[in-house]
């Protein structure tokens, strides 16, 4: 495959993965694509070190699952744990290092 057709196959594949959170859960399926881009949550957080607060995604295939993100402002390590509440609504809550959860 020479470059300029390499090239076209990656703007290809780009263009799709843009495409992906705006396409009908009919396209999904007929492409095998599953609705993962769709399953993010924004939600806001205070960084535990630093106080600043953030705006992050979260995965809602991460529930009852804990996972380290380092702050955008301190670059520390923040602890997250993402949850379900009693109400549906994903909860996320963030640790330091030397905080017991």
């Amino acid at each position: 495959m020479d470059s300029y057709a390499k090239n076209k196959a990656k703007c290809i594949i780009h263009i799709l993965t843009l495409r992906l959170d705006i396409m009908p859960c009919d396209a999904f399926r007929k492409l095998g694509v599953s609705k993962k881009v769709n399953e993010l949550t924004e939600k806001s957080i205070v960084c535990p070190y630093c106080g600043e607060v953030l705006e992050v995604l979260i995965d809602s295939t991460d529930l009852d699952e804990q996972y380290i993100e380092d702050c955008q402002v301190c670059c520390k390590p923040i602890n997250f744990i993402v949850s379900e509440g009693n109400d549906g609504e994903i909860t996320v809550s963030v640790y330091t290092d030397d905080d017991t959860f």
